[in-house]
């Protein structure tokens, strides 16, 4: 009787480990971490984890790299939906991810804001939100 207790509080343990796991790969913690991926990261960490970048580009210690949605046979199954990570060289570490973009709406903060949610969600939960300056053409 005792065995099976133990048996059936392992299994449930290890299922809600497991949810918890799925939950945090798709998990936004705005300032500070999408899915796996955190700022901060080191480069050979972050490899580890996504492995190789399907694409991107590099350039005078900066860095782009872009990982798309993969089916189970890892081809790239959907190209419009991906995971971009900019890094940059902090010697004597080596590269480290700065920024994290993601344009698919499986990734959520906790109050459910995700891609494609209205700018006024956005704000409710982010009152403190300000705009990121943009270029404008000069005629």
């Amino acid at each position: 009787m005792c065995q099976k207790v133990i048996i059936t509080l392992l299994l449930c343990v290890t299922g809600l480990l497991q949810k918890t796991a799925a939950q945090q790969a798709w998990r936004i913690l705005p300032g500070k971490s999408i899915g796996l991926t955190y700022l901060g990261q080191p480069a050979d960490s972050l490899a580890k984890i996504l492995g190789n970048a399907d694409g991107g580009d590099a350039a005078m210690g900066k860095a782009w790299a872009v990982y798309y949605n993969k089916d189970a046979h890892k081809h790239i199954r959907d190209s419009s939906r991906f995971l971009a990570v900019y890094l940059t060289r902090d010697e004597p570490v080596g590269m480290r991810v700065r920024q994290i973009r993601v344009n698919t709406p499986s990734f959520r903060a906790n109050n459910d804001v995700k891609v494609g949610v209205s700018l006024a969600k956005i704000r409710a939960n982010f009152p403190n939100l300000l705009r990121a300056p943009a270029f404008t053409r000069i005629r």
